[in-house]
């Protein structure tokens, strides 16, 4: 979880407090539009995913589908720079300097029928991707079997509803 010390005069009263979405996207330097941090919801998951090596992921709920899409089309031009702390801090492909020469592309591709928008290396290996898996939800990872793996979870979680 990530929070922030709650602090009051009541010195009984102080505490932690988990961060929302726009309370993190703010702590990243996030160059996310308004319309976008308007419709994201106030609650999201971070974690990591152990396979062959630990593999982060965000999932944030979004109220607008329709609005959110085209406004994470936009934040491709930063969101590597944005999440590179939370998400590829130790990786020398997406280096501060090597992020600022090389403009990478988001490729259209599909993994367990889902539409992902995701950098691939030379032989098709996903380096970063982020997914709509429904109409509320939007998952961010570095990693393909994290991705199918919390496409199942979620799938999992809407049948037992």
């Amino acid at each position: 979880y990530f929070t922030k010390r709650s602090s009051t005069e009541d010195a009984t009263q102080m505490g932690k407090s988990l961060i929302d979405t726009n309370q993190l996207m703010k702590l990243l330097n996030a160059r996310i539009s308004d319309k976008l941090s308007r419709f994201l919801e106030p609650n999201f998951t971070f974690g990591f995913h152990s396979t062959i090596q630990n593999s982060p992921f965000l999932i944030l709920k979004t109220k607008s589908f329709e609005d959110s899409f085209p406004e994470m089309l936009k934040w491709e031009e930063t969101i590597l720079e944005d999440l590179q702390s939370i998400f590829i801090e130790d990786n020398i492909v997406f280096s501060k300097n090597h992020l600022r020469e090389n403009r990478y592309q988001f490729k259209d591709i599909i993994i367990k029928n889902k539409d992902v928008r995701a950098i691939l290396d030379g032989g098709g290996k996903i380096l970063f991707a982020y997914s709509f898996p429904d109409k509320e939800t939007i998952v961010i990872t570095t990693n393909k079997i994290t991705l199918q793996e919390i496409f199942d979870r979620l799938s999992t979680i809407y049948h037992t509803r």
